[in-house]
C-alpha cells in the first residue's frame, strides 16, 4: 500500500479542550511576535540601505556608512552629488520611505495570496504591516510637522503643494495599509483560528477588539526623534485608526474557507522566525548600532 507523506499535512486527531486551547491561540502568537519584531528591524534597514544608500549610489552619490538601533530608529551616510539637480536630493531623501512602502505593499499581496497557509501568510503579514507603517506614517507625520531631523521636512519646505500631496499620499496609505492588513487577519482568524465558522456576538466582539486595541504597539515609539513637537500625536491618532477600521470590518460577512490547522508547519515557522530574529539581535548589537561605516 502506498503512504501518503503526512509533512504539512492538517493535524486531524482529537485533542484535549487544553492543548486545543493552545493550538488555537498559543501556537499563532508565538508565530506571530519574533516576524512582528523582525519586521521592525527590516523596515529600518530597508529605509536606510535601500532607501537612503542604494538610492544615492544610483543618482551618483555615495553611500559611505549606517547605523540601526533596536528601537526602529537609524540613519545612513548616503548623500547626492554635490553639483546634483534637486531631483536627485528630494530621491535620496523621499527614498526612504517610498522603499519601506512599496516593500509593504507587496509582501502584503503576497500575503493574500498565502492566505490559505496560515504559517506563511502570517509572518509576511507581519512584516508588511511593519513596512507599511514605518513608510506612510512617517511621510505624513513629518509633512503635517516639517521640522528636522526628519525627511521629509527637507523635501517640503518651501513646497506647499509637495507638502499636501505627502499628507494626502502618505494619510491615504496608512489608512488603506492598517485596514487591508486587519481585514486579512480577521479572514484568517475565521477561516484556520475558528475552523471556517464566523465570530458571533461576544467572539466577535473579543476577536475585533484585540485588533482594533492591536494599535497599542504605535506608543513603542517616540515621534519626537524624527520631528520633535509631535509629542505623542501619531500614536493616539494611529490607536484611533485601528480601532475605527476594526469596528468597520464588523458587519463585513466575506466568504470565509475551513482551514486546517497545521501544527508541524507552524512550529517549523515560528522556529525559523525566532532564529531570525536572534540572528537580527546579533548583527545589530555587535555591528550597526555602533554604527558601520567603509
Amino acid at each position: 500500500m502506498a503512504m501518503t507523506p503526512k509533512f504539512c499535512n492538517g493535524d486531524r486527531h482529537s485533542k484535549s479542550p487544553a492543548k486545543r486551547a493552545v493550538v488555537q491561540y498559543l501556537l499563532p502568537t508565538f508565530l506571530v511576535l519574533p516576524y512582528a519584531y523582525l519586521g521592525l528591524l527590516l523596515a529600518v534597514a530597508i529605509h536606510e540601505f535601500v532607501g537612503h544608500g542604494l538610492t544615492a549610489i544610483m543618482v551618483g552619490g555615495s553611500f559611505t556608512g549606517v547605523q540601526l538601533e533596536f528601537d526602529g530608529m537609524g540613519w545612513a551616510q548616503a548623500t547626492a552629488p554635490p553639483d546634483a539637480a534637486t531631483w536627485k536630493y528630494t530621491a535620496v531623501m523621499a527614498g526612504g520611505v517610498i522603499s519601506t512602502m512599496v516593500a509593504g505593499i507587496i509582501l502584503l499581496s503576497l500575503g493574500w495570496r498565502t492566505r490559505r497557509q496560515p504559517w506563511i501568510a502570517l509572518p509576511l503579514l507581519a512584516i508588511a504591516a511593519n513596512q507599511i507603517l514605518e513608510g506612510a506614517p512617517y511621510l505624513f507625520w513629518n509633512a503635517v510637522h516639517p521640522v528636522p531631523p526628519g525627511d521629509i521636512a527637507a523635501i517640503v519646505s518651501g513646497q506647499p503643494l509637495a507638502r499636501v500631496a505627502c499628507i494626502i499620499f502618505g494619510g491615504t496609505v496608512m489608512l488603506a495599509g492598517v485596514w487591508c492588513s486587519m481585514a486579512l487577519l480577521m479572514w484568517i482568524a475565521e477561516s484556520w483560528l475558528n475552523e471556517g465558522k464566523r465570530y458571533l456576538g461576544w467572539s466577535r466582539f473579543t476577536a475585533l477588539s484585540v485588533l482594533g486595541f492591536s494599535g497599542m504597539e504605535w506608543f513603542i515609539f517616540d515621534w519626537d526623534q524624527l520631528a520633535p513637537g509631535l509629542a505623542a500625536w501619531p500614536n493616539v491618532v494611529g490607536l484611533f485608526i485601528h480601532l475605527i477600521s476594526a469596528a468597520s470590518i464588523a458587519p463585513a460577512r466575506w466568504r470565509i474557507e475551513r482551514i486546517e490547522r497545521n501544527v508541524r508547519c507552524t512550529l517549523i515557522s515560528a522556529t525559523a522566525g525566532w532564529a531570525l530574529v536572534l540572528f537580527a539581535i546579533v548583527v545589530v548589537g555587535v555591528w550597526l548600532r555602533k554604527g558601520l561605516t567603509w
